[in-house]
Order: structure tokens, then sequence, then C-alpha cells
């Protein structure tokens, strides 16, 4: 049996997130996939640029910013095994705060 997944009602709004052209700005509740969104949305520059240390993603809190590098960096080496993608640069970088 075959089960086809019905997109979310704001699919029209999630593929204009992945637009290279314009920013955006993203307000969802919890669980609703913010973080799906701006995964494809950096996934989408990172492979229009030339030097990819030079992009920067910003979440509000650090669990969301370790969730979002872990799931790049599978991805990118999931790709890498395939073949079908080569880093250019030796990975990404995590920004944190001045502690001071």
């Amino acid at each position: 049996m075959i089960y086809k997944s019905t997109p979310p009602a704001d699919q029209a709004i999630r593929d204009q997130a992945l637009n290279p052209r314009e920013g955006f700005h993203l307000e969802a509740p919890a669980g609703s996939g913010k973080t799906s969104v701006l995964l494809a949305r950096f996934l989408t520059l990172l492979a229009r640029v030339e030097a990819p240390e030079e992009m920067l993603a910003l979440t509000f809190t650090r669990k969301a910013a370790g969730e979002l590098r872990t799931r790049v960096m599978a991805l990118l080496w999931e790709r890498r095994g395939s073949g079908s993608w080569r880093p250019r640069s030796s990975g990404v970088t995590a920004m944190r705060p001045n502690s001071n």
C-alpha cells in the first residue's frame, strides 16, 4: 500500500522561504516545522554561494542551533557519500554569544 503525505496548509509560504533572492522572517509555534524550513533555506543558499563560511543562520536558542547544525551536517555527509556533492569547506561553524 502506498501512502501519500498531504502537504502542510502553508506549503506555498514554505516554498517562498526557499527563494534565494529574497529574505524572510519566520515565526511559528513549537513543532510547526521551523527548523525544517530553515534547514531547506540554508541548504538552498549553501548550494549557491562561493564561500560557505560567510553564511549565517540565527536561531533563538542553543538547542535550535544545535539541531540545525546536526541536521545540516548529517545531510551534507549523506550527500558526500553518494558522490553527488563535495564540500568546499571543512564544515559548519556554530557561533556562540560572548560569555563576558
